[in-house]
């Protein structure tokens, strides 16, 4: 239904990201709190997941999977019972229309897909795992590349877009040079006049697309995409952060933290601890 509505060529998206990989949880009823950067697909093998998430919880039983977007706070728990050993795979991926809307931001995306739903989906997050594996960097890199897509039609068929995805969309087509050029331009601050040249408008207009839109101003949204970048790269890199402050045109490694904090509710060395692949360092084994 949704793929139906958004007639859009396919040159309008691209895979920014995609990762697949697997948990092994031998700590019965250990918890993880974590927000990340992307869309996740996690689906149980054995055991069980608990998952709470603005303010829905499920549970996740084998061949089901919980599905979250990016920026989405959550708390997992791991059970098992007989088979001492809470086992899942998963893919966390990042596609961009226009490259520049995350495309999870537009659809109503259900917390538990079940088996069925998983389906075509399962047997995707097990080739990507063999590409990892037995692949060369440029087989994986172009397998990650069209199984994001894949994976981000797959979902598309599933769900529907949102009035708010509608909304999103449209200000994404009107608003495309102007969030490209902030993501260009993601190693400085950038202000509202430059933003409003940019975009052939006036600053108070660009100003009120961007309310109408997204609901903040201009140079909020763009602060809020390097600190986005911040926490993508904080999560998959070893990068001191004064590097990553450095790099993008924050004045120094407490600026950033204090903007991360306020935006994410931690601090940045505290989500780089919290990585989405982590699992408890005595009990579990992820490979």
């Amino acid at each position: 239904m949704a793929a139906a509505e958004m007639t859009l060529g396919p040159d309008a998206f691209s895979c920014a990201f995609l990762v697949a990989g697997r948990v092994h949880c031998r700590d019965n009823g250990w918890i993880h709190e974590k927000t990340t950067p992307y869309t996740i697909i996690a689906q149980v093998v054995q055991g069980e997941y608990r998952i709470d998430t603005g303010g829905r919880r499920e549970w996740i039983r084998p061949g089901e999977a919980f599905l979250t977007p990016a920026n989405c706070p959550m708390r997992i728990e791991h059970r098992f019972a007989d088979a001492q050993l809470m086992e899942s795979r998963y893919v966390h991926f990042r596609t961009l229309l226009f490259g520049v809307l995350d495309v999870s931001a537009l659809l109503d995306l259900p917390l538990r897909l079940t088996h069925a739903q998983m389906q075509n989906i399962e047997p995707r997050i097990e080739h990507l795992l063999a590409a990892e594996r037995h692949g060369d960097d440029l087989a994986r890199s172009l397998c990650r590349a069209e199984y994001g897509l894949a994976l981000t039609r797959e979902l598309m068929g599933l769900c529907r877009m949102t009035d708010e995805g509608r909304v999103l969309l449209a200000g994404a087509r009107r608003l495309v040079p102007v969030i490209a050029s902030m993501r260009r331009n993601n190693h400085r601050p950038v202000g509202l006049d430059e933003l409003a040249k940019e975009a052939n408008l006036s600053p108070s207009r660009l100003h009120a697309l961007f309310r109408k839109y997204f609901g903040c101003a201009p140079v909020t949204y763009a602060r809020r995409l390097r600190l986005e970048d911040a926490g993508r790269r904080l999560q998959s890199s070893d990068e001191p952060v004064y590097q990553i402050a450095e790099e993008l045109g924050f004045s120094s490694a407490f600026h950033l933290s204090r903007e991360f904090k306020q935006a994410f509710g931690v601090a940045p060395m505290e989500y780089r601890r919290r990585r989405w692949e982590h699992t408890p360092p005595e009990t579990a084994k992820q490979r």
